[in-house]
């Protein structure tokens, strides 16, 4: 039997070993500012990710960097020290970190129960952001940015999102309706601001919103009908992904959540 090797001309493998893994999703992270160097936090995506999901960087605010870690590593990818993103969803998990950050997913403590060692808040915020064509999860596995992220998303849903529903009597406003500017807190002197740690220094994010009354602040940071529209087709598409809990799938407990636990509410 003979083969005719001009059958490779034509023949496509629907399988790429560079494929994305996992979910699918490329994971954007916040990177903490360096006193020594007295640079701000900032957004960082990887190139790597980014030419693995096929992604589309649209210019500003991002801008081309070469990180290097402190295990000696470098990599490149792309930085943006300011961002809006428009929140589609979020879901959390409960983890342990050990001492290499290697993540191990627990179930919910009970209220009032002490954290266990190593204990930490994993935050997957699903996000359209701004100068990025495709949806990106904005992800924090340690917990001072888990915090702060948690802390920006009920200040963005108290102060913009649920007074706006509430001005418009229109419960379905949407989560990703507006813009959330976020960037890392500056002093008066418009310098970096470095939180004082166990470990290194952090630079946590914070929401950034416009002066003005709510009808104002509504106005400029309304994303517009063609994200809005986009927004209700990719949170469909995604609605079974942000309900998952890889912790304990058919049995991850219910928690009802308030100001004094570290979890956020439902949009």
């Amino acid at each position: 039997m003979t083969h005719d090797i001009n059958d490779l001309n034509t023949f496509t493998t629907a399988y790429q070993d560079n494929a994305p893994q996992g979910d699918g999703l490329a994971r954007l992270h916040w990177m903490n500012g360096d006193p020594g160097q007295k640079t701000p936090g900032a957004f960082w995506i990887t190139r790597r990710r980014i030419e693995d999901h096929g992604i589309t960087v649209e210019g500003s605010p991002w801008r081309e960097v070469s990180r290097t870690f402190r295990s000696g590593s470098s990599e490149d990818g792309y930085e943006a020290r300011w961002l809006k993103v428009a929140l589609l969803g979020v879901r959390q998990h409960d983890v342990i970190l050990d001492a290499d950050g290697i993540m191990t997913y627990i179930p919910r403590p009970a209220r009032g129960a002490p954290k266990p060692a190593g204990w930490s808040l994993y935050v997957e915020a699903l996000v359209m952001a701004q100068g990025l064509d495709q949806p990106v999860v904005w992800a924090s596995k340690r917990i001072k940015t888990s915090m702060a992220l948690v802390t920006l998303l009920r200040e963005y849903r108290t102060t913009v999102l649920e007074p706006f529903r509430r001005e418009r009597k229109n419960p379905g406003v949407p989560s990703w309706a507006f813009w959330m500017p976020i960037r890392g807190e500056v002093d008066a002197k418009r310098q970096p601001v470095y939180e004082k740690t166990k470990g290194a220094p952090v630079t946590p994010p914070k929401l950034i919103l416009p002066d003005g009354e709510l009808p104002a602040i509504a106005r400029t940071l309304y994303v517009g009908k063609g994200l809005l529209d986009r927004g209700e087709e990719l949170r469909a598409q995604y609605d079974e992904w942000l309900r998952e809990s890889p912790a304990t799938p058919a049995a991850a407990p219910v928690v009802e959540s308030t100001d004094d636990d570290p979890y956020v509410e439902s949009f």
